[in-house]
């Protein structure tokens, strides 16, 4: 009998990440990332209670673009050494300080996801609970974290 494929809370950032990427290959911007697995964790708590693993949640605090977590860029670190994304990093100023970041799930990734969700059907909840969120505009989607959840702006 083969063990249980556990989720790990990096889980949560690699699903955002292929459900966000399904259409258009690459998930552009952090504050659309962050925001993505913020609503995941607010919108889908039993299936973050799940045995096992995800029950260490990120700690989010108020930013200037909402609720932000360090431990999140953790993680898509871990995630990226793993070989599970990719993160490409684009000036957007010739200075170099304004940066964008795009993210993509690798095979590897999405193999991993594939055996994670047969093995914790919970995971399905959240990748439902995000998905009406990921066609928005970064700018649409900052604005109802604002409306919805205030206390996570600074």
């Amino acid at each position: 009998m083969s063990a249980r494929l556990l989720p790990s809370r990096e889980s949560l950032p690699l699903l955002v990440i292929d459900e966000a990427t399904r259409s258009t290959g690459v998930l552009e911007g952090r504050t659309k990332l962050m925001k993505l697995v913020f609503l995941g964790q607010r919108l889908a708590p039993k299936a973050m209670g799940l045995p096992g693993g995800m029950l260490a949640l990120y700690r989010f605090e108020p930013h200037n673009f909402g609720p932000f977590s360090p431990e999140v860029l953790s993680d898509l670190e871990d995630l990226e050494s793993k070989g599970l994304i990719e993160i490409k990093e684009q000036p957007l100023d010739t200075e170099g300080r304004v940066r964008e970041y795009r993210y993509r799930i690798t095979g590897l990734g999405r193999e991993f996801l594939m055996r994670l969700e047969k093995s914790s059907p919970e995971l399905t909840a959240i990748r439902k609970s995000i998905d009406p969120f990921i066609g928005m505009p970064r700018s649409e989607l900052v604005d109802f974290v604002y409306s919805q959840y205030p206390d996570s702006v600074k």
